[in-house]
């Protein structure tokens, strides 16, 4: 078995920010913790040598300037960036685990396309509310919290000098690419909601209890069977297997100027075919299948608009377990189920999925790829920052002390990682 090094490198610097608004450099002492593994040694230390690098070129913490009070443009573009990611990382479950629940037919089609809408709106209102946030509305109030922290030494002025100030407005880091995403985010909530608007539009009823939910002359679709409770008709067989005989009869004739007591075609499970079944170690020998039946309607046009009661009668075969547990017997049971099934026009059903896929895809895409533009344009207002500076606690020109460990997990001295550069002040070593 193969070994695995972890390096760990303490870091404990100053990081000095040009303010792009007043020209004030600050410096506050920036501390991160990053840990590196590799297969040797070496590996793990050029892991988290490369870990300190990329945190001391990019990370930032949010201090406010202690000339202006403003927060720099690469603090508030990393605090979005952050935020935005969370909402899309909470996000994108939800939608996974709605779509799921549609697709096993826990939720019904319609109310799923609700609740995904419901979810986008939340999503882009959380999204909407993280760029509303923003940290410099009120200079004034981070102007005293700088000067508040500079007298308690978390801040530090070093030079009187101005720096570079920006030429043009900052702005308040919401552009573009915010608007572009929240767009998708609407757009993509609105094509969850494609089936129940089309339900509007073509006149349709929903029959949440039935799979496909809309059904018009010549369509087939499949009901579970539920007791006078509520609860879903259950047996328990070996496997979960069971063969059903389904006859489904209207009884309701007469409302619908039929004659007779008509019937429809009706099927059911055909998954136990006797003989020896085979029981794997990782298989549960028995499940408990949820009775279910398909109806298939008549092509009659006549009955678009009816409402139709049927009484589904259902005989069941299945395998059960004997007492011992390693052999079965054969069980029958007959049930009957009640549903009424409200009829569409012709070819709502297949309609009704084809726009119900198109919307769900659709709008998941779009949910996906604005979720994702968001923290990226976020990100982007950092390049409106000054370059930052690394010092070191203890150089030469004032700053105040402040530790450093002597050394990182691999006996490197302080005295290794820094160089004194062409105005005397010391830097930490590029190669590290």
């Amino acid at each position: 078995m193969s070994t695995t090094y972890t390096s760990t490198i303490e870091v404990n610097v100053w990081k000095e920010h040009t303010c792009v608004s007043c020209g004030t450099g600050y410096r506050y002492m920036f501390k991160r913790t990053k840990s590196g593994q590799g297969a040797t040694p070496d590996a793990a230390s050029a892991a988290a040598h490369n870990a300190v690098v990329k945190a001391l070129a990019s990370e930032v913490d949010l201090q406010p300037c202690p000339g202006c009070g403003m927060y720099q443009p690469d603090m508030v573009a990393d605090q979005r960036w952050a935020r935005h990611w969370w909402a899309f990382g909470i996000g994108l479950p939800i939608f996974a685990l709605i779509i799921i629940l549609i697709l096993t037919d826990v939720i019904a089609a319609t109310a799923g396309a609700f609740t995904l809408a419901v979810t986008a709106g939340v999503m882009l209102l959380a999204n909407l509310i993280i760029d509303a946030i923003n940290p410099n509305s009120n200079l004034d109030a981070n102007h005293r919290l700088a000067k508040d922290r500079e007298e308690s030494g978390d801040l530090w002025v070093p030079r009187k000098t101005k720096g570079e100030t920006s030429p043009e407005p900052v702005g308040n880091g919401v552009g573009t690419g915010h608007y572009v995403g929240y767009g998708m985010l609407l757009v993509g909530g609105l094509m969850f909601l494609a089936p129940a608007l089309l339900l509007i539009v073509s006149g349709g009823k929903s029959n949440p209890e039935w799979v496909p939910e809309v059904m018009g002359p010549g369509d087939k679709g499949y009901v579970y069977f539920s007791g006078i409770d509520g609860k879903a008709t259950r047996i328990t067989s070996v496997k979960g297997y069971w063969n059903g005989t389904a006859i489904a009869t209207i009884t309701n004739p007469a409302e619908l100027g039929l004659q007779g007591v008509p019937q429809l075609s009706a099927s059911s499970s055909n998954t136990f075919t006797g003989g020896t079944i085979t029981v794997s170690s990782k298989e549960s020998k028995t499940n408990s299948p949820r009775l279910w039946s398909y109806v298939q309607l008549p092509n009659d046009p006549s009955l678009v608009g009816k409402t139709l009661r049927l009484r589904i009668d259902l005989h069941v075969t299945y395998p059960q377990m004997d007492a011992g547990g390693n052999s079965y017997s054969t069980q029958n049971a007959s049930f009957s189920y009640s549903p009424t099934l409200h009829v569409s026009g012709p070819n709502a059903g297949s309609r009704y999925q084809t726009t119900w896929w198109i919307g769900t895809m659709g709008g998941l895409l779009l949910t996906v790829i604005g979720g994702i533009v968001l923290p990226l344009a976020s990100s982007a207002f950092r390049k409106k920052a000054n370059p930052t500076d690394i010092f070191v606690p203890d150089q030469p020109d004032g700053l105040p002390d402040a530790p450093l460990d002597a050394e990182d997990d691999h006996g490197r001295a302080d005295d290794d990682r820094y160089r004194t550069d062409d105005e005397g002040r010391t830097r930490r070593r590029d190669d590290y």
